[in-house]
């Protein structure tokens, strides 16, 4: 379901046979736009840009966090990463060099964190669901540059349930 979801009803009239109406649901920009980016690897300057869009539906860790942990390599000039791995606490770690002390560190980054999405257009505030999203983060053997991207587990569910949530309540408003 990326685009809308259509719901329809079928009314019986004894005279004048069956009548159709047709309500067409239009998903929200951050619906499309969380779903169109979902498992795309991206530079880290491409993931840092994506996040600050849309930090305003990341509630865990908050969006400004979460960028910050992302785009803490970023403000280092001369970094050359080693590898990702998963910690013992279940967080992704990057391992990195800055070259111009030569020191090595590692930094967690969240595995997964949550967004509040509000899917259908028109009924925001009736359709906001709480969706997961795993964050996985390669380091490029070839460049040294980190990827990232994000995977969203089970959209359909909340999608499905908007859908609901608007057929039911306009099942109790007609």
């Amino acid at each position: 379901m990326v685009g809308s979801s259509c719901a329809a009803a079928i009314f019986n009239a004894a005279t004048w046979g069956d009548d159709c109406a047709v309500f067409d649901l239009e998903y929200t920009r951050e619906v499309k736009d969380w779903t169109r980016c979902n498992e795309v690897w991206m530079s880290q300057e491409d993931f840092c840009d994506f996040l600050e869009e849309q930090q305003g539906v990341i509630k865990e860790p908050c969006g400004v966090e979460l960028l910050d942990l992302v785009a803490n390599f970023r403000q280092k000039s001369s970094v050359e990463f080693g590898r990702s791995f998963r910690g013992a606490d279940g967080q992704v770690c990057v391992s990195y060099q800055e070259k111009t002390t030569g020191a090595t560190r590692d930094m967690a980054l969240p595995s997964e964190f949550t967004l509040h999405l509000p899917i259908i257009r028109g009924a925001e505030k009736m359709t906001m669901y709480e969706v997961k999203a795993r964050l996985r983060v390669r380091v490029d053997k070839e460049s040294h540059s980190l990827k990232l991207k994000y995977s969203l587990v089970r959209l359909d569910v909340p999608q499905r349930n908007a859908v609901a949530d608007v057929a039911g309540w306009l099942r109790k408003k007609l």
